[in-house]
């Protein structure tokens, strides 16, 4: 796995200081790490650093803790950006149904794993179940953050494509065009 140098000195050095058991920082770190490579496109990396994650996020938390949920999803983002939902799908399950089970009601965290597991359903082909977890997630996305938020433009992303894919062009497009103004938007507030 090639790092920048720079980016792999703190989970380099969180290593070091914990060399003998996984500890939560270094399951953390390398998540972060993780997500940040996939989100500058070195997915290959991410992939790399996020399965680590998730085994150390496996070895250091107990079955079924909501903290698994985090590179779980960071993962299961990666294969949905390469298309690959069928492996997607497991990741984002296990995610949601640890979150949903150790959360509470309507958290955030839960609307943000189910988003991923609707985005994947809906590229298998699993229109009503997705359907279902898009509109939840993003009726919890606008509830927590209001509709101008980052999170809310997201889930409006995933009910464009779902739209789409449902022959609603009309609604798609005005989901997507809504998504788009909101991301403008928080580009323009940074």
């Amino acid at each position: 796995m090639r790092l920048p140098s720079g980016a792999a000195r703190p989970v380099a050095m969180l290593r070091a200081v914990f060399p003998d058991e996984p500890h939560p920082y270094v399951a953390a770190s390398t998540n972060s790490l993780g997500t940040l490579l996939a989100e500058i496109g070195r997915t290959d990396e991410a992939e790399a650093l996020l399965r680590e994650s998730v085994d150390l996020h496996r070895t250091v938390f107990a079955a079924g803790h909501p903290n698994i949920g985090y590179p779980l999803t960071a993962l299961g983002r990666v294969h949905l950006s390469e298309g690959r939902f069928a492996a997607a799908e497991p990741l984002l399950r296990e995610a949601y149904d640890a979150r949903a089970g150790g959360l509470p009601a309507r958290h955030w965290h839960i609307a943000a794993s189910g988003l991923e597991l609707g985005r994947a359903l809906d590229g298998l082909g699993r229109l009503d179940m997705a359907q279902t977890l898009l509109e939840e997630s993003h009726s919890i996305l606008l509830e927590t953050f209001g509709p101008d938020d980052e999170r809310t433009a997201r889930a409006l992303d995933a009910l464009s494509e779902h739209r789409t894919r449902r022959g609603m062009p009309d609604r798609a497009a005005e989901l997507h065009d809504r998504a788009g103004e909101l991301r403008d938007g928080a580009i323009g507030a940074r």
